[in-house]
């Protein structure tokens, strides 16, 4: 994006409101936080993080008949292609585990593309809540482990220094202190915006020109800046649902791999994973997966002469998470999944596996990333 263009200033966008007039007149002083810990987030007064359990989530989507009836059961029509029945009816469901997965390898793919938007309120005690993004972002930031992320935040000068003075030693003071000790950019004009995607690199992902800015509440206090365009229709296109879920299914029990030649260390490495399934009921997840030991030496044997998704794992990585959650970052499209040699997801099925592919001669969009976190030592 040239620099000297001029992005959207003086344009009439949502609700025939200027961006600029907003600046000149919001109550609010806007600063833009590169590194915002994620501890203080909140949504609705209450922290979200669970992609496993719950309505929609991974369990229910994979082991509970209803929500398979409700929009995966296509056979017929889904052979159709992109068939504007199917799309809506998948446009129609709440959050749920596609298109969580398809937030989560975004973010672990391409980082925050586009920054967070965060009002504080100061009234009784810190609270930040985010403005004009929804339970999805949260959820799966909190899944990817990310302690920072970049925010647009917004508070009342006014009430700010009333409330330090107010609670000079409480936790909520200290905190909002340390996020304005670091390292932040005043924020003035729309300008100030579009200088903060091109230093901080977001309009390598996003085009500045194709954004559309909205305002929030009836006096338009705040505003947020989105992709335009229907973000489940790219979600739908990303990895279809009904191919993603044919290929989980055909997976079942997932083959589990365990990189040891020691057997007692084999069996402590399996006990773990088991011991980390949590409890789900009417589901005996024990029979849902199978192990098997296997030499370092034989890890991209396993490919080969497997179907579906398989999960390699070195027995000396320190598990302590559901082994399922690892099927959030597989993709149909994508034939291995890894951080390090740690801890891969194979994909067997994909064209490279079959056609008796090489690891070393894999190209750059048939690998996908799974975070570190997974594989501390």
């Amino acid at each position: 994006m040239k620099a000297d263009k001029q992005l959207i200033i003086n344009k009439k966008i949502t609700l025939g409101y200027n961006i600029n007039q907003f600046f000149s007149e919001t109550k609010y002083k806007i600063i833009f936080v590169p590194k915002f810990p994620t501890k203080n987030y909140y949504f609705k007064g209450k922290k979200k993080s669970k992609l496993m359990v719950g309505k929609n989530s991974f369990f229910d989507v994979f082991f509970n008949n209803e929500h398979k009836r409700k929009y995966l059961d296509m056979e017929g029509s889904y052979n159709k292609g992109t068939s504007c029945e199917i799309f809506m009816e998948f446009t129609n469901q709440e959050h749920n585990f596609f298109t969580y997965r398809w937030l989560v390898q975004t973010m672990v793919n391409a980082g925050i593309v586009i920054p967070f938007f965060t009002k504080v309120d100061l009234n009784e005690r810190l609270h930040f809540e985010i403005v004009g993004v929804g339970q999805g972002k949260i959820c799966s930031i909190d899944f990817l482990n990310m302690d920072y992320i970049p925010t647009f935040l917004f508070y009342e000068e006014n009430k700010y220094h009333d409330f330090i003075t107010n609670e000079p030693n409480s936790d909520s003071a200290n905190d909002f202190l340390e996020i304005l000790s670091s390292n932040y950019i005043n924020i003035e004009s729309y300008d100030d915006v579009c200088k903060i995607f091109n230093q901080y690199s977001f309009s390598n992902h996003i085009d500045i020109d194709d954004m559309a800015v909205s305002f929030f509440e009836l006096n338009k206090d705040f505003f947020y800046i989105r992709p335009r365009g229907d973000w489940k229709y790219i979600c739908w296109n990303y990895d279809r649902p009904k191919k993603y879920y044919d290929l989980v299914k055909k997976s079942l029990p997932l083959n589990i791999f365990i990189g040891t030649n020691d057997k007692n260390k084999f069996n402590n490495f399996c006990s773990n994973i088991i011991n980390n399934l949590g409890n789900m009921k009417e589901i005996d997840l024990i029979d849902q997966i199978k192990f098997t030991m296997v030499s370092y030496s034989n890890i991209y044997d396993i490919p080969i002469n497997n179907d579906g998704l398989c999960i390699y794992l070195n027995s000396d990585i320190t598990w302590n998470k559901n082994i399922f959650e690892l099927l959030y970052f597989g993709n149909t499209n994508i034939a291995i999944s890894m951080y390090d040699e740690k801890l891969i997801l194979f994909n067997c099925d994909h064209s490279f596996w079959k056609e008796g592919g090489n690891i070393d001669t894999i190209i750059e969009k048939d690998v996908g990333i799974i975070p570190n976190y997974y594989t501390y030592i």
